[in-house]
């Protein structure tokens, strides 16, 4: 009875030390799943700033696109600056040609109101000199 009771001792240490080793080895378990969750909410959050840096980089025009946009617009000034040659061009022409109307219109002016004095001088002398 002494080799059972011994017996039965041994077998309740050792299920005793195979308790405790399960149960440790269900701790680390359960903090490995902890960390494993955690690495695995920083990749999800990586991932999110991925998309957001993938979208955003997506969304900047090509280099191809800005060069077309500043060909478009060099060209645009171009012709803008051409209107703006052509414009000043035409101001001035008619600049000119309005110094020319008005230079001849105050000439004509001028000899108009010169006949009209002269006229106005013949049919109404002046005053001065006559006695009356």
């Amino acid at each position: 009875m002494a080799d059972y009771q011994g017996n039965l001792q041994n077998e309740q240490q050792t299920h005793r030390q195979t308790r405790g080793i399960v149960n440790g080895l269900q701790q680390q378990t359960a903090n490995l799943q902890n960390q494993l969750d955690n690495a695995n909410n920083a990749i999800g959050g990586l991932n999110t700033q991925i998309a957001d840096l993938t979208n955003e980089r997506d969304a900047r025009p090509t280099q191809q696109q800005l060069d077309r946009e500043r060909e478009t617009r060099a060209a645009s000034h171009e012709r803008n600056q051409a209107q703006i040659n052509n414009l000043q061009q035409e101001n001035r022409r008619l600049q000119l040609i309005n110094q020319g109307l008005t230079g001849g219109l105050e000439r004509h002016l001028d000899n108009e109101l010169t006949a009209y004095i002269i006229q106005n001088v013949n049919n109404n002398p002046p005053f001065y000199g006559r006695r009356g």
